[in-house]
């Protein structure tokens, strides 16, 4: 992904090196999953710190919603940029 003018830092090196967005949301569902299963293990063993993880599929939620109305994807056209 290449950086746009008006792209914040957050969106950019949430999606370096994702150049498509079925990529990013693949990243984002994995990084739920991820974070389905250390939430419940954090709790068990008392380490809290372990929920930060949580912010993972937040933060590739919103580069990918920055993208989706902002810029389009590495390859993709117009006429396939979603509405």
């Amino acid at each position: 992904m290449k950086k746009a003018d008006n792209m914040p830092s957050l969106v950019y090196w949430g999606l370096w090196g994702v150049r498509s967005r079925a990529v990013a949301v693949g990243f984002a569902v994995f990084s739920l999953v991820i974070t389905l299963v250390i939430i419940p293990v954090a709790i068990s063993i008392d380490d809290y710190f372990l929920f930060i993880i949580a912010f993972a599929p937040l933060w590739y939620w919103y580069a990918i919603r920055w993208v989706d109305k902002n810029h389009t994807w590495s390859g993709e056209t117009n006429s396939q940029k979603s509405t």
